[in-house]
């Protein structure tokens, strides 16, 4: 699943700082990020209504470098999903994203409008909006484990200052997976509650923005998932 999130910086970058605002007149980083999920189990719990799927909240791919208006289409270009997908993706495999993202081969986002308002497309939107909220919990768990993802105390006035403010990302995005390793997924659920989805909502403008580039190969698997989920739960 991959997602995307906004960093908030504590003051106005001096460097092209217009590029960095974000709503709520703060300023701040995109970040994507892809998590770790168990797709098949997930499913079986979402027909069957057996409670929550686990998910260890590891962190498997993220991209960063971009100011806080990039739209999270534009800056998922810069993810191994699209730069490298050869090194992420084996056969039919690919990642789940919300509907800021384009339909391809290799990202298969829930429905825009009209096409939400088809009944096997809105089920198929249904079920696999929640993967949004776990996607969520990935990002209050790195953000409320770490102080400084609230708001980056890191003056950006060039450009080597905006790459030292990245590796404090990259640092945290290590330490995370590093804790569930040792620790375990536990050990980060704790934090949902310092950054929760209000707080991720808060860090965000809307990017639920269509993007015009969706390919014909992507549409064509989009609607063969639609058909083997409706498939999967009558069986």
């Amino acid at each position: 699943m991959y997602d995307g999130t906004i960093v908030v910086l504590a003051e106005r970058p001096g460097l092209h700082g217009d590029a960095y605002y974000i709503r709520k007149s703060n300023y701040g980083l995109n970040v994507q990020v892809n998590f770790d999920q168990n797709v098949l189990t997930y499913l079986a719990n979402e027909f069957l209504q057996i409670g929550n799927t686990p998910s260890n909240l590891c962190i498997c791919d993220f991209s960063h470098g971009l100011t806080g208006s990039a739209h999270d289409a534009a800056a998922f270009q810069h993810t191994m999903a699209v730069v490298h997908p050869e090194l992420l993706f084996e056969g039919e495999e690919f990642a789940w994203t919300d509907s800021a993202y384009a339909v391809t081969s290799h990202t298969i986002p829930v429905h825009k409008h009209p096409a939400s308002l088809d009944p096997a497309n809105m089920l198929f939107d249904r079920i696999m909006s929640s993967l949004c909220v776990r996607s969520k919990h990935c990002m209050g768990a790195l953000k409320g484990q770490f102080q400084c993802l609230h708001g980056l105390q890191v003056s950006i006035n060039s450009n080597l200052e905006h790459r030292r403010a990245l590796r404090w990302i990259t640092v945290a995005i290590i330490l995370h997976n590093l804790i569930i390793d040792v620790e375990g997924a536990g050990s980060t659920m704790q934090f949902l509650g310092e950054h929760g989805p209000y707080n991720e909502h808060e860090d965000r403008r809307d990017r639920d923005l269509p993007t015009g580039d969706d390919d014909i190969e992507g549409e064509a698997k989009h609607c063969q998932l639609v058909t083997e989920l409706i498939a999967y739960g009558s069986n």
